[in-house]
């Protein structure tokens, strides 16, 4: 497929706002890094969007019209359960970068110890279903350090 644009979307499903959390905080850094080497790039939250950059475009964008709004850009970056909430990311033929900063699978072991073993169970599943689809359609990764890509190459 030849790539007819050069539009860039970071999508986050954390809130952009004054005060953030990791995940928004880490989609605003790749979006301003990819700003600042001349790239056209929009920063999508499908949770809400409170936030203005002088540089980069912020917006909110529901679910359900976050296809539309991702339609005519060459690469979509994303993390998380993006791809479980928008399947056609991973069904699609757009260039895609995994941000895989955050080990979710790893996160929810540690989230879910209180819980009964059969819900465990249940999401760690699911959980490991979703990076599976992102590792096997992503076409490039990103992590946060070298212990990190280490982690993730085994």
């Amino acid at each position: 497929m030849a790539v007819t644009s050069d539009r860039i979307v970071v999508i986050t499903d954390d809130v952009l706002a004054a005060k953030m959390a990791g995940p928004a905080i880490r989609a605003l850094n790749i979006a301003e890094a990819l700003v600042a080497q001349q790239h056209r790039v929009e920063l999508i939250s499908t949770a809400r969007c409170e936030y203005t950059h002088p540089t980069v475009s912020c917006r909110y964008v529901s679910w359900g019209r976050l296809e539309k709004a991702v339609g005519d850009a060459a690469v979509v970056i994303f993390q998380g359960f993006v791809s479980y909430h928008a399947p056609w990311l991973v069904s699609g033929d757009k260039i895609l970068v995994i941000d895989l900063y955050d080990p979710i699978h790893l996160e929810q072991l540690q989230q879910l110890t209180d819980r009964p073993v059969l819900e465990q169970r249940a999401t760690i599943d699911h959980t490991v279903r979703v990076l599976n689809e992102q590792v096997a359609r992503g076409d490039f990764f990103l992590c946060a350090s070298e212990q990190q890509r280490a982690l993730w190459l085994g």
